[in-house]
């Protein structure tokens, strides 16, 4: 009947099995085995309800007998998908996932419309990571669910899991194709409010970013944003984007939007100097950088301690002192864990032990504010609040002299019991002086140290767990517990040990596998350290759930992240620490199989050793009875407390049948158990030296040679000069030598070709050691390598070596760890005599921790419990009494008092410059806003200047852009002007557009070039603009058009542009470049890239012309990238214009001819200033002037006022004295304040002079092979043309009607009219019939 179909139920059976499988769902397990038998009464091969059987069978733990019900339940129905599909389940349960897949594909083939089935088949193709089988059958869920009407949450769910599978077995293009089907089948707009339809949104726009469309990751995001809900990672994304494709602008903008929501995340600090332009070399950015956000977030912290990393020197004390000294004014305990990371630099660990010493001392420079701390209200402040700092210092110091990198352990211990005896019930002292015990190796004082903090705060689950740390440090394992189960449940099943497991604390169950490991009770050590690994099993396991879960709930990036994180499970560090002990124990028990007998021995103070065979036999009985004892009486109080084991549904708890972990123990085939914890840790943490030495000695018992020198070599690449790895090579080659059967071939042949570079297969390995021995003679982990060799390959020399281990004790380097490593040789062979000498020997240097390790036992016994601890002080009694906290009303502290008079301070300088800014703006708005009402003709163009902007020396176009936009727009709006704007990014561009400017006028006035140029055809189109306009009658304005410079370095190459474009050649130099690539010594004066040379001509737009292109970087597309290289000509790059060379040199203006249309007036000029300052040192003046902007755009304003009016108009001076405080000609750019006279010179040589000093030292440095400098040069004028030219100057009508204006809007409206035009709070101004005379009142 295998082959036949099985029995049709009739109808009472049939609602029977309707019933069994809903008690089955609700787990009615007993109400469904009765349901069961009573179908199978009268139907005995009915193979469903015998699959359901199974099923019940396996949710009740009896995975045996429910594998047997389901193989008969496929012998009567084998054509039964049910049967199929519970046998599926079945092996999944017990994780035999691929025999589960199986299974299910079989059943499959019999009911291929069986959602149920689809969908459990998908869900452990993607446990296992099977992605192109996963894409089926998501493919086939997605098709078949496409018959049925779904809403759009479940439908979003199939759309969603099938791109997922996509993009996770890289088929980017299809996972981002899959969404937009979805979203383009939606019948309406998702809501605002829709997170799962905006998170899928997000995930295929990081979709489209894998596949490197940078470009179109970001037009996607936009189009999205203001929609999405995750808006913070809508704006991490965009600025990365905006990065990515150098769009400097608007991603620093972007990153400074992410800083204002978060001003404490570093790697936002970092994306915003990249978005700048800021190199990590350049000190002074970084830091004006950080002071910024240190000033916008006082409170914060990011800010001002992120510098410390990068300052050095002066900079880097002045920064620390101020730092520390803030930080331990207000007596925060993280302080020396903030700043310990600086310790690996010496010169910063040695400046911060200075400033602490000197704190200590008192012999510090208090901070700017520090007058103000002492006084609070006019009155001196306590002791108590003067002792704060004091004491901070002291734990301060206490931790610094505890780091490993600047240890001084006698000197922490003096310095933290100072601490101690100013606060004694301080927990964080405590826990610092239990730490200098654990580091001076004195375990025993640690934890009670440990121990007595925990006393003062026993509600505290932090110094609770590091208390029971600090036991289990010390071996004190079930005082730990009791600890630890202070915050346990009480009723879980093996006590607070099984609740720490429920409850995947790692961390204790490490440390107590390890405690066990130490006493030699492998039994429990192995059980602990299993359980770490079966914690790392379950996380494997559970991602099962979430499969579905993640797609129902719209967490899809999340559940990516997820999937690649599980794909890394086993490098978590737990892991690794344990799997290595457990390596470790099992490797113990293949060398020592009576290790397990002594691991029992170990709780009745005995051992086998110096047992002869009758002894050996009685102790070993004598131990399984004691053992089996316990264990019956163990399992006798379970069953007793059975009843109270029941879960919150109903369900027995499960029992552990082995607490002591004596079946892992005895294990037939230890090395096979190795393999379990070895082959993940090879296979995650191939970096870790400890997983490779492991592995040596797995494999070289294994007699596995080949992977035994794979990771000898594997260790030898990640820590060359480690002792064990001389030890295992000659081992390995040792027990190559004493094979009893020699090796296949090729295996010899790969032994011996790999295994030369380390030892020759010929050398003496005695020779070979002895030369390792005395190369490595001063270091005692190396001399006990060394011995172990020599103990193995000679035998007779254990006297010998004996007496060296001992002597290692001398050496200067030995530490603790050394001798405690040299206790445990002598042990291991077997030398009580040799051992006890070196015992009381290594007291003698480390008096504590080796007293203590002799005499723990004895000390163990007489420790009768734990310190008691100490009651707290109470609160105030009159308050107690009532039923009130200890209430106590203060004024706010002098740190808040500080902090508010500082702040406040600083923000009324702010707005006070801010108001005054904004009137002396509108005064000379006001001055020239007449002519913005003056009507123009129809036919005549506005008046229109040429604006001369270039970047200033050291940072970017943008801030002369932010200047001009700040100080000097506003007026000439208000004088309604036309401008065109010549921008320079980098020096130079401002010279060759104004000079380009003028021979194109010289052309366009009858001058002819030898040579045709390159910008003919431009001029061409500017004479047809102009031909049309006459055509129509569009006249010029008859004013004076004039020119604005902004800043002494652009006035400098505009001085340099007249001359050029006037007195040079309309043709270009002989021998131009023009193909050149810019050379490796280009000085670093903006951060933006060099534009093409011919587009720093003017253009008739303030937005879009500019004095610099845009280099485009080069980008391939991704679809190119995927598919392999064909054998075509690649296309070769654009290559760069570069800026064009000076026409003719400065030396030559005497000696050539004025150009005939030369006129003989220039265009007059206004120069503009522009102060610029960088660098932390000049913060004070840069403070400055940030608080007194007002001068600034005062006189600012008058300057462009004057332009706008064109009232006066005077020639330049000619015969004027000045005084020079820079010195340009110096070779090195010094520009200290140097005093020289000057006689004779023009006036447009001094105008600005005074910002030279301000100037970057960018601009005054020499570069090897690089051409003239304008801005380091002295400015050369020519008389023909000085003589010409003119520049604006403001009349004395208009100065004295300007300074009657005093800047105030009439049309504005003040604060409270605002406020109240926002609230709609106007009041009605029209009449009321009451006003009228009507009867009734105001209300009515």
């Amino acid at each position: 009947m295998s082959q036949q179909q099985q029995p049709q139920l009739a109808s009472k059976e049939r609602s029977l099995f309707t019933q069994l499988v809903k008690q089955y769902e609700s787990k009615q397990y007993k109400k469904g085995l009765k349901a069961a038998d009573q179908i199978l009464r009268k139907n005995p091969t009915h193979g469903d309800t015998q699959a359901m059987k199974a099923l019940i069978f396996n949710a009740q733990g009896n995975s045996d007998e429910a594998f047997a019900m389901c193989k008969v339940a496929l012998k009567n129905a084998m054509k039964s998908h049910v049967c199929w599909h519970v046998y599926g389940l079945l092996w999944k349960n017990i994780k035999n996932y691929e025999e589960a897949i199986k299974a299910y594909k079989f059943a499959l083939r019999i009911e291929p419309e069986s959602q149920q089935i689809l969908r459990d088949l998908a869900l452990l193709q993607m446990q296992v990571r099977d992605y192109q089988s996963y894409i089926q059958s998501r493919r086939a869920i997605l098709q078949m669910r496409s018959t049925v009407r779904q809403n759009n949450s479940a439908s979003r769910q199939n759309w969603t899991a099938l791109a997922v599978a996509q993009h996770l077995a890289g088929d980017l293009y299809d996972a981002e194709r899959t969404l937009t089907t979805f979203e383009e089948t939606l019948r309406s707009t998702p809501s605002k409010s829709d997170n799962e339809h905006y998170e899928s949104v997000l995930y295929k726009n990081s979709i489209i970013a894998e596949t490197r469309e940078t470009e179109r990751a970001l037009d996607h995001l936009e189009a999205v944003y203001k929609n999405l809900l995750d808006r913070t990672a809508a704006m991490e994304l965009r600025a990365q984007y905006l990065l990515q494709l150098d769009r400097r602008e608007e991603a620093e903008k972007a990153y400074r939007a992410l800083l204002d929501r978060n001003a404490e995340y570093r790697a936002y600090y970092d994306g915003l100097r990249q978005a700048m332009g800021i190199e990590k070399s350049d000190v002074e950015s970084l830091k004006s950088l950080y002071d910024e956000y240190a000033k916008k977030n006082p409170r914060g912290d990011t800010a001002r301690r992120v510098p410390l990393d990068f300052l050095q020197g002066e900079e880097f004390r002045t920064a620390a002192d101020h730092y520390l000294q803030h930080m331990l004014h207000k007596g925060v305990p993280s302080t020396f864990a903030n700043i310990k990371a600086l310790y690996s630099d010496s010169a910063k660990r040695e400046t911060i032990q200075n400033l602490a010493e000197s704190y200590l001392n008192n012999t510090h420079a208090p901070l700017m504010n520090g007058a103000s701390e002492k006084k609070v209200d006019g009155e001196e402040k306590v002791e108590s609040q003067n002792s704060q700092f004091d004491v901070s210092v002291l734990y301060f110091l206490a931790q610094h002299y505890n780091y490993h990198l600047s240890r001084d352990l006698a000197r922490s211990m003096e310095v933290i019991d100072r601490a101690i005896e100013a606060r004694p019930e301080d927990v964080n002292f405590h826990m610092t002086k239990a730490r200098i015990w654990k580091h001076r190796g004195n375990l025993r004082k640690a934890s009670e140290t440990m121990e007595k903090a925990r006393s003062f705060d026993e509600r505290d689950r932090y110094i609770n767990s590091k208390a029971a740390k600090y036991q289990l440090r010390n071996n004190e394992n079930a005082a730990a517990c009791e600890n630890m189960g202070k915050f346990t449940k009480k009723d879980t099943v093996g006590g607070p040990i099984g609740d720490l497991i429920d409850m995947q604390c790692m961390w204790y169950i490490t440390e107590d596998g390890e405690a066990y490991l130490r006493q030699g009770k492998l039994g429990l050590a192995l059980k602990r350290l299993t359980s770490v690994n079966d914690i790392f099993e379950i996380w494997q396991e559970d991602q099962y759930d979430f499969h579905s879960f993640s797609m129902r709930k719209g967490m899809i990036r999340a559940y990516v992240d997820m999937i690649r994180w599980e794909d890394h499970l086993r490098e978590h560090p737990f892991f690794s620490r344990a799997a290595i002990s457990a390596v470790k124990i099992y490797i113990s028990l293949f060398d020592n199989p009576g290790l397990k007998d002594e691991s029992a021995l170990n709780g009745m103070n005995g051992s086998l050793e110096g047992m002869n065979s009758s002894e050996r036999k009685k102790a070993q009985k004598k131990a399984r009875k004691a053992q089996e004892k316990q264990e019956q009486a163990q399992a006798e109080k379970l069953d007793a407390k059975k009843t109270a084991s029941v879960g919150p549904d109903g369900e027995p708890k499960k029992e552990d049948k082995d607490p002591k972990g004596a079946k892992l123990l005895a294990t037939t085939e230890p090395l096979v158990d190795a393999m379990k914890f070895l082959t993940p840790l090879l296979e995650f943490s191939p970096k870790n030296r400890e997983v490779q030495q492991a592995g040596f000695e797995v494999f070289i018992r294994r007699r596995k040679y080949l992977m035994a020198l794979r990771c000898l070599l594997a260790a030898r690449s990640i820590d060359p000069s480690h002792p064990l790895n001389h030890e295992q090579s000659i081992r390995l080659r040792h027990t190559l030598k004493s094979q009893s059967e020699p090796l296949p071939p090729k295996i010899s042949e790969i032994l011996d070709a790999e295994f030369l570079p380390l030892v020759t297969p010929g050398a003496d390995l005695l020779k070979v050691n002895s030369d390792y021995l005395a190369t490595h003679n001063e270091s005692a982990a190396h001399v006990q390598a060394s011995l172990r060799v020599r103990q193995l390959l000679d035998p007779k020399s254990a006297d010998e070596n004996q007496k060296d281990i001992i002597r290692t004790l001398a050496l200067p380097s030995v530490s603790l760890g050394d001798a405690i490593s040299g206790l445990d040789l002598l042990k291991d062979w077997k030398a009580p005599a040799r051992l006890e000498r070196f015992g009381r020997k290594a007291a003698g240097f480390f008096p504590g921790p080796m007293a203590e390790k002799s005499h723990a036992e004895a000390e163990e016994v007489a420790k009768d419990g734990l310190p008691a601890p100490q009651p707290k002080p109470a609160g105030n009694p009159v308050f107690r009494m009532m039923g009130l906290p200890n209430l106590r009303f203060k004024l706010p502290s002098r740190n808040w008092l500080i902090f508010l008079s500082v702040t406040g301070s600083f923000t009324t300088a702010v707005l006070y410059d801010r108001y005054y800014k904004r009137r002396a703006q509108q005064r000379w708005c006001n001055l020239v806003c007449h002519i913005a009402q003056e009507s123009l003709p129809t036919t005549q163009m506005p008046r229109r200047i040429t604006i001369f902007l270039s970047a200033p020396p050291g940072d970017s176009l943008r801030a002369a852009r932010e200047h001009f936009h700040e100080y000097v727009k506003p007026v000439l709006v208000a004088g309604a002007m036309d401008w065109d704007v010549i921008e320079g990014r980098r020096e130079g561009d401002v010279r060759a557009g104004l000079a380009e400017k003028i021979r194109k006028r010289r052309r366009r006035d009858g001058e002819k070039p030898v040579k045709a140029t390159e910008g003919e055809d431009s001029e061409e189109k500017e004479d047809l603009v102009q031909q049309l306009r006459d055509t129509v009658g569009i006249k010029d304005s008859e004013g004076v058009q004039g020119d604005l410079v902004l800043g002494r370095h652009t006035w400098k190459e505009y001085v340099r542009g007249l001359h050029e474009g006037w007195l040079g050649p309309l043709d270009p130099p002989p021998d131009p470049t023009k193909e050149a690539t810019p050379p490796h010594d280009t000085p670093p004066s903006s951060t933006e890239q060099a534009p093409p040379a011919d587009s720093a001509s003017p253009t008739s737009s303030e937005t879009e012309a500019t004095g610099a292109g845009v280099r485009t970087p080069d980008s391939k597309d991704a679809a190119d990238q995927s598919e392999p290289p064909k054998e075509e000509k690649k296309e070769e790059k654009p290559k760069q214009p570069v800026q064009k060379p000076p026409y003719i040199p400065t030396s030559a203006y005497p000696s050539v001819q004025l150009a005939s249309s030369t006129p003989e007036l220039l265009p007059p000029s206004a120069v503009l200033p522009f102060p610029h300052l960088l660098g932390f040192l000049n913060t004070p003046i840069r403070i400055y002037r940030f608080l007194n902007r007002r001068h600034l755009a005062d006189d600012t304003g008058r300057e462009v006022a004057a332009l706008v009016l064109a009232n006066h108009i005077r020639a330049w001076d000619a015969h004027t004295e000045f005084v020079s405080s820079a010195n340009p000609d110096s070779p090195l750019g010094d520009r200290s304040t140097i005093v020289v006279p000057i006689q004779g010179r023009w006036e447009q040589d001094a105008v600005l002079e005074e910002e030279e000093r301000d100037w970057h030292k960018s601009a005054w440095k020499k570069y090897k092979g690089e051409p003239e400098r304008i801005l380091r040069s002295q400015m050369v004028i020519e008389p023909r043309i000085g003589e010409r030219m003119r520049r604006f100057a403001l009349g004395d009508a208009d100065r004295e009607k300007a300074e009657k204006d005093d800047g105030r809007d009439p049309t504005a409206k003040g604060l409270w009219e605002r406020i109240k035009e926002m609230a709609g709070w106007e009041e009605d101004t029209s009449v009321r019939g009451w006003e009228h005379g009507f009867v009734g009142s105001e209300s009515e």
